[in-house]
């Protein structure tokens, strides 16, 4: 059976301001979330995939680690079952068609004018309790790419807004879903690398 990580990070730059301000606006200690690929012992280290800094990006742990530090990771074993990939039109397993969604994003637009439009949905909602649509929705941030993965295998992830989903949202779930012994979903140690 095929596993990957969902992981959530904050930011090791030396003024990490945005990573400050997203920890302080949804509670938490990270700021950022991706998924990993475990890839090794084929490669050094395993294949992080997560938007950030621009675009949807395909990198090795090595360089991410330079980056970003890790707070919280989850094990997903991805069931063994034929599919539909609308990508290709054809049928193939799971974890086939979310390597191939994950593929063939890498390399779109980041989009930090969406994360900018998240507070503004919040502050519409909380504050005036008006339901508006975030006004900028072209490119993809962290939440949304991850949860664009995931929701390919739970319905939890479904009904969430792409455009307006956050890190803590898909923690949440994933915390949520780690409960339930029918998910195979588990808390993930870096020391097990190989899952």
């Amino acid at each position: 059976m095929k596993k990957i990580v969902v992981g959530f990070s904050k930011s090791r730059k030396k003024f990490p301001v945005a990573s400050w301000l997203i920890r302080l606006y949804q509670c938490t200690t990270f700021s950022h979330t991706y998924i990993k690929l475990l890839v090794k012992p084929r490669f050094p280290s395993n294949k992080i995939l997560h938007a950030s800094e621009g675009l949807v990006q395909n990198m090795s742990e090595t360089q991410f680690d330079k980056k970003h530090i890790p707070v919280d990771e989850y094990l997903i074993e991805i069931p063994d079952v034929i599919v539909y990939d609308k990508l290709t039109n054809s049928r193939k397993s799971l974890y086939h068609a979310l390597t191939s969604m994950m593929h063939e994003t890498a390399g779109a637009d980041y989009s930090m004018l969406q994360n900018i439009g998240i507070l503004y949905v919040d502050i519409m909602r909380k504050v005036f309790k008006k339901r508006v649509k975030n006004p900028w929705q072209k490119g993809w941030n962290c939440s949304e790419f991850v949860a664009s993965v995931l929701s390919m295998m739970y319905e939890e992830f479904k009904d969430l807004d792409p455009n307006t989903v956050t890190p803590k949202e898909v923690h949440e779930i994933l915390e949520k879903l780690d409960k339930d012994p029918e998910y195979k979903i588990t808390k993930y140690s870096r020391e097990n690398q190989d899952g």
